[in-house]
Formats: structure tokens, sequence, C-alpha cells
């Protein structure tokens, strides 16, 4: 606890020297020893091993868990789902980590809808996927990715 607590303590300062915090403190980042934060690292690294799904399922089933970890590690699981090609799973977590309303940034909640449409469209959803894409473009216009997305459907 008291590690985690002198980590907090540290990242906070860090934030608060820095000019541009704010725009970097949009997006959560797991800190500490812990299984969440391990996930959020698996999916850092760009991992897709059934290792590091097991340590997001490990994050998820402890009771403890607050309830913006809970969302993002959600987000981070559906994130590895999608690189292993399970597109109902990687739906399944977007959906948990969206319904937990109000636990997610803004950014957060881009991700989430942003990979919801990526396995909408893997499961043959296009309208889904199309309004998922437009939703994480309007939570995040900075962000080109769902953009990008919506170039590829024709509205009619």
């Amino acid at each position: 606890m008291r590690f985690t607590e002198i980590t907090c303590a540290a990242l906070a300062l860090a934030l608060l020297a820095t000019p541009s915090a704010m725009s970097h403190a949009r997006r959560t980042t797991i800190v500490g020893v812990s299984p969440a934060n391990d996930c959020y690292l698996a999916v850092s690294q760009g991992r897709q091993d059934g290792g590091a799904v097991e340590m997001c399922s490990l994050a998820l089933s402890d009771d403890f868990l607050p309830r913006q970890v809970r969302a993002v590690t959600y987000v981070n699981r559906s994130v590895l789902h999608l690189r292993r090609h399970e597109s109902r799973l990687a739906f399944g977590d977007a959906n948990h980590a969206i319904d937990l309303q109000g636990a997610l940034s803004q950014e957060d909640s881009a991700r989430a809808y942003f990979y919801r449409a990526s396995a909408n469209e893997d499961l043959g959803n296009n309208r889904a996927a199309y309004d998922d894409y437009r939703h994480a473009a309007e939570l995040s216009p900075n962000w080109a990715a769902p953009r990008t997305e919506l170039t590829r459907f024709q509205v009619r």
C-alpha cells in the first residue's frame, strides 16, 4: 500500500510539473504493481498471448478493483481479444467498459467505442460499427483513427 501511495504521489507531482499535464491526464494510466498494471503493460507492449488475457482476467476478478481501473481494464482486455481474433469476447469487454458510465475519461470512452466498433465490424454488424466509430470520433476529435475508419463506410 505504501508503494502505491508513493507511486501515485510521484505521478501526481510529475504531471503537475509539466506544462502539458492536462493533455496527458485524459488517458488513464495504471501505475503500481498489480494485475491491472500488467494488463495495461501487455497492451502497451503489443502482446496478444493468453497469459496477457489471463492477467487482465485476474485483475477483473478483484472485487475491490476501483471502478475506473475496472473499466479501463475491460478496454485493455478488449484490445487483447481483438489481437487474438476473438471478436465476440472483445465486443463483450468493450460493452462492459461502456456500461460503467462515468468511470472512463472521455479519451478512454472513445477507445472503448472504437474497439467495440472493430469487434462489431468483425462480427458483420456494419451499421453498429459505423455508429461506434462515429461516436469515438465525436468523443476524441483529435484522434485520427476513428475518422480514418469512417472513410471506409458509405451511408445510404
